[in-house]
């Protein structure tokens, strides 16, 4: 990441060291320098081989490096004009990481697809979020992509993102949720200062990274770690969460203010009826709104607000921890034994000196109850005392 995204120079020693391997792997001097790059090490994806020089030195083998121009029935034309005999052809061009298929079905708020609002550039908040598609979240989507770590460590991180969106959505009993621009627009804006300065961009290459657009819209340009801050860290000002009344009956959304201590939701979202709206007609129970003061995390304290009235500091319900349960030994499985006595019971009888508490025994033996301070009576060899 280093060498990728801070400090591209970096890569000219990488360069130094690739060069002698392949000064060391192949002695054509003409072949060598058809395979040596003209662009940055790591402008392109970085695909390491111990096969690649050795295949390409084969006598049945030849590297043309150039285009090709046409092809026949039985024969490709190059860029110059040669002819070649083939049998087959495989097509390996990359990909096309940039071209999203269901954006050509996703509809928005005003009724435009995905793809023509993108125009050939995705973009999006955090890789997750587009404005104007309430209630429409995404993995992996653009500029969350990597190059040199898990994409795991990002999915969980946009994971836990949309669970936040959810809980907001619930807390403050909204029907919809949609990023605001402005936050989606200011995050677009540093990618692309943090991308004009990385390999992708300076390393004088075309590589599938980059869109229709020429704007690389695949790599997220900054460390894993950063990312996830950013996505875990809840901003309420990000989203814009709204209520619109139900569909048999009722009046256009209102604007809400928020206030302790009132209305259907005052415990959770804190938010209350001006006293001079209009009645309403339709379902009683939450009324058109815009919710826009919802903060996840720690409270804090309220500030004051005006009219004498508070905003309300919200406290998300932290989710139960799970523990897995403690199961068999696999040891004891292969022996055809009963699990090891674990709790309580087990620690007071290995404290005891040797002596097990009653209702406790090893595994395979019989559960007949002993006292500690009484020793242990001879019992003949049966079928009950013996391991089974």
């Amino acid at each position: 990441m280093l060498g990728f995204a801070k400090q591209p120079r970096l890569m000219r020693l990488l360069e130094t060291v690739a060069r002698k391997h392949l000064e060391r792997q192949v002695a054509d001097p003409a072949l060598r320098r058809a395979l040596t790059p003209d662009f940055t090490l790591g402008c392109k994806r970085v695909v390491p081989s111990n096969t690649w020089y050795p295949a390409l030195q084969k006598p049945h083998v030849e590297l043309v490096p150039k285009a090709l121009r046409e092809i026949r029935e039985h024969s490709v034309i190059d860029a110059d004009g040669a002819e070649r005999e083939v049998d087959t052809i495989i097509f390996g061009t990359g990909f096309r990481v940039t071209d999203i298929p269901f954006a050509d079905k996703v509809r928005g708020r005003d009724g435009a697809l995905l793809s023509d609002v993108w125009a050939g550039s995705p973009r999006a908040y955090l890789g997750v979020s587009v404005p104007g598609f309430p209630n429409f979240f995404m993995f992996l989507g653009p500029n969350s992509g990597l190059g040199h770590s898990s994409m795991v460590y990002m999915i969980e991180a946009q994971v836990e993102h949309v669970k936040n969106a959810v809980r907001a959505l619930d807390l403050a009993g909204a029907t919809s949720i949609e990023v605001d621009r402005r936050a989606h627009d200011a995050y677009n804006a540093r990618l692309d200062r943090k991308l004009a300065t990385t390999v992708w961009e300076t390393g004088g290459c075309r590589t599938f990274y980059q869109d229709a657009n020429g704007r690389n819209a695949t790599i997220y340009p900054d460390w894993t770690f950063t990312y996830r801050r950013q996505a875990v860290r809840w901003k309420p000002d990000a989203y814009h969460l709204t209520t619109r009344p139900g569909a048999a009956g009722g009046s256009p959304p209102r604007p809400w203010t928020p206030r302790e201590g009132r209305g259907p939701h005052a415990g959770a979202t804190g938010t209350h009826r001006p006293a001079d709206a209009a009645p309403r007609s339709g379902p009683p129970a939450r009324p058109g709104r815009t919710v826009r003061h919802l903060r996840l995390g720690p409270a804090r304290p309220p500030p004051r607000g005006r009219a004498g009235g508070r905003a309300e500091a919200v406290r998300l319900p932290a989710l139960p921890a799970l523990r897995p349960e403690r199961g068999p030994r696999p040891r004891d499985l292969r022996r055809g034994r009963r699990p090891r006595a674990v709790g309580h019971r087990a620690a007071q009888a290995r404290n005891a000196g040797g002596q097990r508490a009653p209702g406790t025994t090893r595994p395979g033996r019989s559960t007949a109850s002993v006292s500690p301070r009484t020793p242990r009576a001879a019992t003949p060899n049966t079928s009950s005392s013996r391991r089974h």
